[in-house]
């Protein structure tokens, strides 16, 4: 009977010892890869975990809340016009990532639920972007926009950075201008095209020109050296020589070709 008593006893203990050790797991919480737990206590953040820190959230008012803090791009699409009134389409997509920093002032300015804090998160960032493309878009003629593209996402960038780190309290990592701007009126659309056409021929010109010149001071170098030196121009004579003779040794008999002096001799390739 007491052995009985005692192993039924053993049964309980393990059993209770079960429960405890499935209450903490349960109660225990880590972050993943790429994310952070973030602890708060009646709606007040208490701390933020990083991946591999565990931690226990059993007193009253605990909650937990995971912030995704990877890149995330969203693309926008603006409806604007240039410098000469000409409207057009333009689509850009904005890359960033929250503070690693500021994931407390994020969580408070716009909410622990994930899906009302992306809401409210797009919002703001779609009308960053909305302004900061009119305001870049407005600087250039409606001809031109293709030909300076690069110049219009700099400026687009320049004033969504200090933006994005102050009211969203995010890293800017990149704006791209995604898809060729769409003009109402195609007309326009090809002049601007046209431009960028005689742009990048203009551009190809100018790489002739300077590779000519590059070649022509090139061959001073080289008069220069030979006018100065009789032997060297006697040598490079030579050299060329050598070359016609090695092209036609298959066709002709042996060629010799020097002076009294150096000679040089191919013979025949039979």
């Amino acid at each position: 009977m007491k052995q009985l008593k005692g192993e039924r006893m053993k049964e309980l203990t393990m059993v209770f010892a079960l429960m405890v050790l499935a209450a903490f797991s349960a109660g225990c919480n880590a972050a993943d890869q790429g994310s952070v737990k973030v602890e708060t206590g009646w709606g007040k953040v208490k701390a933020v975990h990083q991946p591999g820190d565990f931690f226990t959230c059993w007193s009253p008012g605990c909650a937990v809340y995971d912030v995704d803090t990877r890149p995330w791009s969203d693309e926008i699409e603006v409806h604007t016009a240039t410098k000469d009134n000409a409207p057009l389409k333009l689509k850009v997509r904005i890359t960033a990532r929250i503070k690693q920093d500021k994931i407390e002032q994020y969580l408070s300015t716009y909410g622990f639920d994930v899906k009302e804090r992306h809401e409210r998160r797009g919002q703001i960032e779609s009308g960053m972007i909305q302004t900061a493309v009119r305001d870049a878009v407005v600087q250039h003629e409606a001809y031109r926009v293709f030909s300076e593209q690069d110049a219009i996402q700099n400026s687009i960038i320049e004033k969504v950075k200090p933006q994005l780190e102050t009211q969203i309290f995010a890293d800017l990592i990149s704006v791209q201008i995604v898809e060729r701007p769409i003009f109402d009126n195609s007309n326009i659309e090809l002049a601007a095209s046209n431009v960028v056409a005689a742009q990048k021929q203009k551009e190809a010109q100018e790489q002739y020109k300077q590779a000519a010149q590059i070649e022509f001071e090139k061959n001073q170098i080289i008069n220069q050296i030979y006018t100065q030196s009789p032997q060297a121009f006697e040598l490079k004579k030579l050299e060329w020589q050598k070359y016609i003779a090695e092209a036609w040794a298959s066709h002709q008999g042996p060629l010799v070709f020097g002076g009294s002096g150096v000679q040089v001799q191919v013979p025949a390739n039979k």
